[in-house]
C-alpha cells in the first residue's frame, strides 16, 4: 500500500511542479536540482512514515504531525505534495538563476539535514514498505 503511496506522491509532485512551475526558463542545472529535492522530500516522507509507524515516534514538524493525526498516512502523504509544490512555486517566483540555485540549494540543505537526522534515530528509507 505504502509503495504506491509513494509512486502517487512522486507522479503527482512531479506533474503539480511542472504544471504551476515554469520550467522552460530554468537551466538545466536548476531542473536537476529541482527533481533532486523532489527524491530528497519523498525520501523525508518515507522515513516519517516508517517512524511513526514502525517506532511510535512523534513528527516534530507540528503541520506534517497534524496532518498525520487527521488523514493518517494519506494525510501525511498529501501533506508532502503539497509542501513540495510550494516550495517549487516559490522557487519559480525568483527571476534570477543565481538566487534561484541558493534557494534550491539551502531547500536541500535542510532536507539533508533532517533525513540524516531521522536516519540517526532509526527511521529508514525503506522501512515504511
Amino acid at each position: 500500500m505504502y509503495k504506491i503511496i509513494m509512486v502517487v506522491l512522486i507522479v503527482i509532485a512531479s506533474l503539480i511542479s511542472t504544471a504551476y512551475a515554469d520550467t522552460k526558463k530554468w537551466d538545466k542545472t536548476e531542473k536537476i536540482m529541482a527533481a533532486t529535492y523532489i527524491v530528497l522530500h519523498v525520501a523525508d516522507i518515507t522515513q516519517t512514515l516508517d517512524g511513526v509507524s514502525n517506532y511510535d515516534l512523534i513528527e516534530a514538524n507540528p503541520v506534517a504531525n497534524w496532518a498525520l493525526e487527521q488523514g493518517g498516512n494519506a494525510g501525511l502523504c498529501l501533506f508532502g505534495v503539497a509542501t513540495a509544490c510550494g516550495v517549487l512555486y516559490m522557487t519559480d517566483l525568483i527571476d534570477n538563476h543565481k538566487w534561484r540555485k541558493w534557494f534550491l540549494g539551502g531547500a536541500m540543505g535542510l532536507k539533508v539535514g533532517v533525513i540524516i537526522n531521522n536516519h540517526s534515530l532509526g527511521c529508514r528509507v525503506g522501512g515504511a514498505f
